[in-house]
């Protein structure tokens, strides 16, 4: 995820004393895009946050990733290039 502007400024410092604690973010209002191969994420200038949303799908994340923790997997370093088909 590419932060920009002031979302960069502000969130980027939230999240950035967030990093430790790997919580659940829910991005809205978000440009994706292919660079060099990578799928890329970007926030535009009506970009919002949730940290920790309480909704189904986020929980169900947060239990993914908690197992991935319980199974020392580390998932910051799954690959992030899209497969060539």
């Amino acid at each position: 995820m590419t932060l920009w502007g002031d979302f960069a400024e502000i969130e980027g410092q939230m999240l950035q004393s967030l990093e430790s604690e790997k919580p659940v973010l829910a991005f809205c209002d978000v440009k994706s895009s292919i660079y060099q191969g990578d799928f890329v994420l970007s926030t535009t200038p009506v970009s919002s946050l949730l940290i920790n949303p309480q909704f189904e799908k986020a929980n169900n994340l947060q239990k993914w990733n908690d197992n991935m923790k319980a199974e020392k997997i580390d998932v910051s370093l799954m690959p992030s290039k899209l497969s060539e088909n």
